[in-house]
């Protein structure tokens, strides 16, 4: 019995040892991630208004509520809290990059790169950034909100060399719709 017993101790150490030895002359192919990374709409912003507080440009900003306009020339601007409407709309995170599909128009010298929402529940429905010889020169974006109270569609537009562009409607249960638009142009 005490040779039976042995045997089976070693067939055992075997089927232990065997397995082990087969993983360990396996060759391990590392496989890399690609890390998925879309236009970093914040960052930009941020640097843009960095950029015009550094330049101080004169403004003119054009504001109509429901069709009633008001224009006037505005010196100080703090353009971090101006530009926060596009800020709110960085969809470089990665939980947002299997919700967007990308696509791109153009050649290098003028490329247009689109994001579109694949969920119509998200907040940003899609994005434009166009591009010059590498350079950012205009975003547009078309967002909205919604929920059972009310719902809000914006389409916001920036360009780095004249200003940027709001406009939207909001609608609250048992009120009427609002129309808006700001428009603030950089003067010379």
């Amino acid at each position: 019995m005490s040779a039976i017993l042995r045997y089976s101790f070693r067939l055992i150490r075997l089927l232990w040892v065997l397995p082990a030895l087969m993983f360990s002359c396996q060759s391990h192919e590392q496989t890399t991630t690609q890390h998925k990374t879309f236009f970093d709409l914040k960052q930009y912003i941020a640097s843009e208004a960095n950029r015009l507080t550094r330049e101080h440009p004169n403004v003119t900003k054009t504001v109509t509520l429901d069709g009633q306009i008001e224009e006037k020339n505005v010196d100080a601007v703090d353009w971090t809290t101006e530009l926060a409407p596009f800020t709110s709309c960085n969809i470089n995170e990665p939980a947002l990059w299997d919700k967007y599909q990308v696509d791109s128009t153009g050649t290098t010298e003028r490329l247009t790169v689109v994001y579109q929402s694949l969920k119509a529940d998200l907040k940003v429905q899609e994005i434009r950034v166009h591009f010059e010889n590498d350079r950012c020169v205009g975003v547009q974006i078309k967002a909205r909100t919604e929920s059972r109270l009310y719902g809000i569609v914006s389409d916001r537009s920036y360009d780095p060399d004249k200003g940027y562009e709001l406009e939207g409607q909001q609608d609250v249960t048992g009120l009427p719709s609002t129309k808006y638009a700001v428009k603030t142009r950089y003067r010379d």
